[in-house]
């Protein structure tokens, strides 16, 4: 769609209308994802997949540099660089934290017998598990500093997590992190793992 093919559309919009294109687009350029199994995303990801909305939004988008990415076998609803070029910048922790929990991600969704959703739970534990196993630090990680990585990995929209009944910490991941980490074969993602591994008692 023509810049000039969106102003007219933009001002055949009912004022209900553009208000809620104007919540679309801002929630695109702060989140960068909607997600169909969210429950606070859905009426969004539905408005914005529509064809006619979705090409308005990407006509906007393009002014600014960024194309739309629409997931429908996924139920996801991306913003993107035209240019592809990254704005993921992690420290050295928090990449290991991500590529563990792709890894998990991968692992559950193949040994699921029955996937209604493509979100997925994990738990500390299975995160240190997989430290250990593959000696990617010399000890386990503490909960404080597992809990700031989650933090940090939350502004991408990949995952979220609270505390069950019993005290413990579960983590939801969301299929957007197979954006963050383009890596599907699991062997691959172990290969890279070993740009990780320490054997001294730094956990940084």
């Amino acid at each position: 769609m023509e810049l000039t093919d969106f102003i007219s559309k933009y001002n055949e919009l009912k004022d209900e209308e553009k208000k809620d294109f104007s919540r679309v687009i801002l929630r695109l350029l702060s989140e960068s994802y909607l997600i169909c199994d969210i429950k606070e995303d859905y009426d969004d990801y539905y408005f914005a997949l529509s064809r006619e909305r979705s090409s308005m939004i990407d006509a906007y988008l393009s002014i600014i540099n960024k194309k739309l990415i629409i997931d429908k076998d996924h139920g996801i609803i991306a913003v993107s660089n035209i240019n592809d070029t990254s704005s993921v910048k992690l420290n050295k922790r928090d990449t290991v934290i991500l590529l563990i929990l792709k890894y998990l991600y991968l692992e559950k969704i193949k040994n699921s017998k029955d996937i209604t959703s493509y979100n997925v739970i994990i738990s500390i534990n299975e995160i240190n598990k997989f430290i250990m196993n593959y000696q990617i630090y010399r000890s386990e990680l503490k909960l404080s500093q597992i809990r700031d990585s989650l933090d940090s990995l939350k502004e991408y929209k990949c995952l979220n997590y609270k505390m069950d009944e019993n005290g413990e910490i579960k983590i939801e991941l969301y299929q957007t992190i197979n954006y963050l980490v383009d890596i599907k074969d699991i062997n691959e993602l172990i290969e890279s793992f070993k740009d990780f591994k320490e054997y001294n008692d730094e956990t940084n």
